[in-house]
């Protein structure tokens, strides 16, 4: 099973003020926590690590990432309400492909659903 990478994302690093270091920082695995998935462990079937309050983390799953359409983040019994709070930052890519119909050699139908211009 594939693990679940985290990485430090907080504003102030120094890291990440600059295009070119955030890209290398970003890019650099060596960098990056990784948690393995646990299948029979309590909690069962979970990724579970520990989380720093105050700060910001890059989160993703595998080398390229994992296709879900939902998440769910279980809080320890040790957090309070005055805690800080923890930021997750992770990737979101539509993965749909623009595409045209043609039934039984009549008119062609075409997709509309993705925009042609970013505002749209």
């Amino acid at each position: 099973m594939m693990g679940f990478k985290i990485l430090r994302y907080d504003d102030d690093l120094e890291q990440l003020k600059d295009e070119e270091k955030k890209k290398a920082y970003i890019d650099d695995k060596t960098q990056y926590h990784t948690t393995n998935f646990k299948v029979f462990e309590r909690p069962s079937s979970a990724w579970t690590t520990p989380y720093v309050v105050g700060h910001k983390y890059k989160i993703h799953w595998g080398k390229v990432g994992l296709d879900f359409e939902d998440m769910k983040l279980q809080i320890s019994d040790q957090y309070k309400p005055e805690d800080k709070s923890i930021y997750l930052v992770h990737n979101f890519t539509d993965v749909r492909a623009k595409y045209d119909i043609k039934l039984d050699g009549g008119p062609l139908i075409e997709e509309n659903s993705i925009a042609e211009k970013e505002a749209d």
